[in-house]
């Protein structure tokens, strides 16, 4: 090998014992590697990914918008299509950036921290949070505020990826006034907007709270600040709420607005 190809967002560590100094027959240091180690995080890639997309979502959506007012029902029906899809796909984006995150997290973390968490029964999310709790120090605020984001974005990254593929009653869209499938209106711009911000905003608390007792992961967190993602520009962050006022049994679970 002649070399290694280091990337931001990669590590490089030598473990123990593959480096070795002697002192040479002519009296020289000679220095002798013999194995180096890689690691790289996945985490980053998948928000920017997710913020990628829920900027392309609200602006589609907006075209939809426009399309609609001018009554041209067929781009309204593509661009409807194309906004569920660009949504559907920031959702999963999220979802992957923390369970990404946990691994990165669990891996640096020292033995035996989250060894008590869960059972085989317990959902994916509760692990992804309790771990993410346990290596940070958080008020009760911001551990609450994590459990809700964590939970409600499984939510969504499980209903795009295992959907019901049921039967069920139409939601009646808030600006087009009319019914739909619930997925139109649970995987929608807005949500993808409000999901990306507010999984950021857990990333950010997470890795610039870490618990400072976890030298490993403290030092991993400092770098992985410098990758966070930049948050939505402000006239997409801004979107107006497509509708906070369905209740689980009207919208059916993950379809209805993220709240967060």
């Amino acid at each position: 090998m002649s070399g290694v190809f280091i990337l931001r967002g990669m590590g490089l560590r030598i473990p123990a014992g593959a480096l070795t100094i002697a002192i040479g027959e002519d009296g020289r240091p000679e220095m002798n590697l013999t194995k180096v180690e890689v690691s790289l995080d996945f985490w980053d890639p998948w928000l920017a990914i997710a913020r990628d997309r829920a900027i392309e979502a609200v602006l589609q959506y907006r075209q939809t918008l426009t399309a609609h007012r001018e009554g041209r029902s067929e781009a309204v029906g593509e661009l409807f299509g194309s906004t569920l899809s660009t949504a559907m796909m920031c959702m999963g984006a999220l979802g992957f950036s923390l369970d990404a995150l946990y691994a990165s997290v669990k891996e640096r973390m020292p033995d035996g921290v989250t060894a008590d968490i869960g059972s085989e029964t317990t959902s994916r999310h509760q692990f992804v949070h309790e771990t993410l709790r346990r290596s940070a120090r958080l008020s009760n605020q911001q551990a609450k505020h994590s459990r809700s984001v964590v939970q409600q974005i499984f939510r969504f990254r499980d209903a795009a990826v295992h959907p019901s593929g049921g039967w069920s009653e139409p939601v009646l869209h808030p600006e087009l006034g009319t019914g739909m499938a619930p997925g139109y209106v649970a995987f929608s711009a807005e949500n993808a907007a409000r999901g990306y911000a507010a999984t950021r905003s857990v990333i950010e608390v997470i890795l610039a709270n870490v618990r400072p007792q976890y030298a490993e992961l403290a030092e991993w967190a400092g770098g992985s600040l410098q990758r966070l993602p930049e948050p939505l520009p402000p006239d997409i962050a801004t979107e107006p709420s497509v509708d906070e006022s369905q209740d689980d049994d009207e919208a059916g679970g993950a379809e209805r607005a993220l709240d967060c």
